[in-house]
């Protein structure tokens, strides 16, 4: 900044001699002294203007006016001083009138009335008024004069003078002016000075230089700090005057954040809100820090059927998002939502699902839900009124065509969230594009909606939103359905949220309240598709039970069938079962085997109890495909109604006569009968020729109880009649017994 040596020794002195004025009586007003509501009476003058209360400055509004009015005499001059400059805003610029003119801070009228209006295009602010009235009073003269040209000059109009300092200097803040010649008083306001002369007068008015201040700039560490005065950068080191406006942008390097900016004056300061700060310089050398912080992260563990599927490093204070690709549906289970705690087995109540959440200061973890399809249909839509809004919901945003065409378009899809975006994208064809799912919360008439993603409908008067911050996102629901708010574009226009059809390619918008168009409601989403059975974790075994009072003595039997392949354990025997000859053919599975879904297999161990078996995603291998005459009733069970199939008889496995275990007819002539889920029953065709009453497992079966005559001494066979020559853990037949190797 550009600096003059102050040589006293070589002081100048600037003289403007304006001549001699008719002096008079002056009355002068001073904001913030001489206070009214509207108008201030003094020694018989009236200032009125729209306020004259305020501390810091009188104020006449646009178009409004200010009148000055004498009971006492003549009005000869009317001297004003403003806070803007000329025609700058508050300026006496603003201000018009016959004999009106202005200067600088400084609006002078002159003539001769007992009372002047002058007119305001906008608002003028004024610190101070003189009024002098006509008089027979002696004449004086007023000289006004600079102490150095080179610093400042000064210009006098009527009674005021004017001070205009050069770059660098400013009117002295401890002598700001001296009589030098005669005797007057002097009332200072900024750099305007209004004389009262009492004989002839010289006014000089001091300048200095402009004091200036060092500001220190302190390297962070882990980011960086810039300083800007306009756009010139700030060294360190540099000096500024008071009140100079310094703008301070603090920035993190990567993996850490802003926490602070510090100003230290005669205090420190700090600021937290933002990491760019405006900082007026005060009278004092200035230091200006910045402190960063290390990010922290928590991890998201998102599990999937008890297990860890990914897990997430998440910023405190940030987002936490799903994972962009749902879980797979686990048996025939359908994947549903997120939630963050465990199901202990299962529910009916569906659970509240994860939109979204901000990281906290732990780690936190998500578990999927999957339910079980209880029924299937389309889903429906009941548009809500105030009465039927339930916060528990998922709704969707539609509107009906007009009142004649009833075909509901919904609310889709939106793009990027900005003032400018597309209108709310739509459809008329759920089934092929999917609505947009909408979740409320709050009150009727503070009612903030968000979608899956966790963003807010925002109204903006002509367009459509959908924002990340609900500041501006309450919108309310009145008794018919009807969604208004408050446009955040100006705070203060009501709007309605309409449709506009635009012949099916408009979209949802918010206008004001006197468009017209289609009205758009919240719809509460009726399932079509119903679920059961939520749950988080899926069972990927399943439970073979053995009744312990089936058996031959030796073996203990049961029918088994699954929805899912399984694969065959080593402590069962698996088998399927066909008629040949009227005798029944049993084929058994190798331990390992997949049994293939829904197909239906005797079953057999050492002992009765619960068996577990690991299911498969694998499809397995039936032994006697369409030949097996055991059929699967199913993960629901069978009715007789469903189990019937002509020219066919139906056998289950039972004990006849608490005796003997076979297969016996399950009801009179081997009709059929209901059957438990998972379990299985004997469908013989009459073309096999077997029209007695039961089966037994011994006389009437090949294959189990044949292994016995053929094997020689201490040979291993396992139940298909395979000789083993190293046998490992199962079921054997050795030396005609039944042996279980553990």
């Amino acid at each position: 900044m550009k600096r003059h040596l102050l040589f006293k020794s070589l002081l100048l002195l600037c003289a403007l001699i304006v001549g001699t004025n008719a002096w008079a009586e002056s009355v002068t007003f001073i904001a913030g002294t001489d206070k009214g509501s509207t108008s201030v009476t003094k020694n018989g003058i009236t200032v009125s203007m729209s306020t004259m209360s305020r501390d810091d400055n009188y104020r006449t509004y646009a178009s409004s006016s200010m009148t000055v009015s004498s009971t006492v005499g003549k009005i000869s001059s009317i001297v004003i001083t403003c806070t803007g400059n000329g025609t700058a805003e508050y300026g006496p610029g603003k201000f018009s009138g016959t004999g009106y003119s202005y200067s600088g801070y400084t609006g002078t009228w002159s003539g001769s009335a007992t009372s002047v209006t002058l007119n305001a295009s906008s608002q003028v602010r004024m610190t101070q008024i003189v009024v002098t009235l006509e008089g027979s009073g002696s004449s004086h003269t007023i000289t006004a004069v600079s102490n150095n040209n080179t610093w400042g000059t000064v210009s006098l109009t009527g009674t005021t003078i004017t001070a205009t300092p050069n770059d660098g200097y400013q009117v002295s803040s401890s002598t700001p002016y001296e009589v030098t010649n005669g005797t007057a008083t002097v009332a200072q306001s900024g750099n305007a000075f209004v004389v009262t002369p009492s004989t002839d007068c010289t006014i000089q008015i001091n300048f200095e230089e402009t004091p200036t201040y060092t500001v220190t700039i302190t390297t962070p560490e882990n980011g960086t700090l810039a300083v800007k005065v306009g756009d010139n950068v700030v060294s360190s080191g540099d000096k500024y005057p008071v009140g100079t406006i310094l703008r301070i942008t603090a920035t993190p390097n990567d993996g850490y954040n802003f926490k602070n900016i510090q100003v230290v004056d005669a205090t420190t300061h700090t600021y937290t809100a933002s990491n760019v700060r405006d900082y007026t310089l005060t009278a004092n050398d200035t230091e200006i820090s910045a402190n960063f912080q290390a990010k922290v992260y928590h991890n998201v563990n998102w599990y999937v059927n008890g297990s860890i599927s990914s897990t997430v490093p998440v910023e405190e204070g940030t987002a936490i998002t799903k994972p962009a690709t749902d879980p797979a549906d686990i048996d025939s289970k359908k994947f549903m939502g997120w939630i963050d705690y465990t199901i202990d087995g299962t529910t009916d109540t569906k659970p509240t699902f994860f939109t979204t959440a901000n990281m906290g200061t732990v780690d936190v973890n998500y578990y999927a839900v999957f339910a079980t399809v209880a029924s299937e249909g389309e889903d429906t839509y009941e548009k809500i009124t105030s009465s039927t809004l339930d916060t528990n919901e998922t709704y969707v945003l539609g509107a009906e065509q007009s009142s004649t065409n009833h075909t509901m378009w919904y609310f889709c899809s939106y793009a990027e969230v900005d003032k400018n975006t597309s209108w709310g994208l739509s459809t008329n064809t759920p089934a092929t594009t999917s609505p947009l799912k909408l979740t409320v919360s709050g009150s009727e008439s503070a009612l903030i909606v968000q979608d899956e993603n966790g963003k807010y409908i925002e109204p903006w008067k002509g367009n459509f939103r959908m924002v990340t911050a609900s500041t501006y996102a309450t919108i309310s629901i009145d008794d018919n359905g009807i969604l208004k708010g408050t446009s955040h574009s100006d705070n203060t226009t009501t709007v309605n949220l309409r449709y506009n059809y635009n012949g099916g390619n408009g979209g949802f918008r918010w206008y004001d309240g006197n468009s017209t168009g289609t009205q758009a409601y919240l719809y509460k989403i009726i399932p079509g598709t119903t679920y059961s059975n939520y749950r988080t974790s899926v069972p990927t075994t399943a439970t073979i039970a053995l009744n312990a009072a089936c058996t031959d003595g030796a073996m203990v039997y049961g029918t088994y069938s699954c929805s899912k392949a399984f694969v065959v354990p080593n402590d069962l025997v698996v088998s399927e079962i066909t008629v040949l000859k009227g005798k029944l053919w049993v084929e058994n599975y190798n331990s390992g085997d997949i049994v293939p879904a829904n197909t239906g297999v005797m079953v057999a161990a050492l002992a009765g109890g619960n068996y577990d078996v690991t299911l498969s995603d694998e499809a397995g291998s039936s032994i006697f495909d369409s030949d097996n005459m055991l059929k699967p009733s199913g993960d629901a069970g069978i009715t007789a109604a469903n189990m019937t199939k002509a020219d066919t008889k139906f056998y289950r496995l039972t004990m006849h006569n608490g005796s003997e275990i076979g297969f016996w007819w399950g009801a009179a002539d081997g009709a059929a009968f209901d059957l438990a889920a998972n379990k299985a029953y004997l469908a013989v065709p009459n073309s096999a020729q077997l029209s007695r009453e039961g089966l037994w497992l011994g006389d009437d079966v090949t294959a189990i109880e044949t292994v016995k005559t053929q094997q020689a001494d201490g040979q291993y066979f396992n139940l298909a009649g395979q000789r083993v020559a190293q046998p490992t853990k199962g079921l054997y037949i050795v030396n005609g017994k039944k042996v279980i190797i553990k």
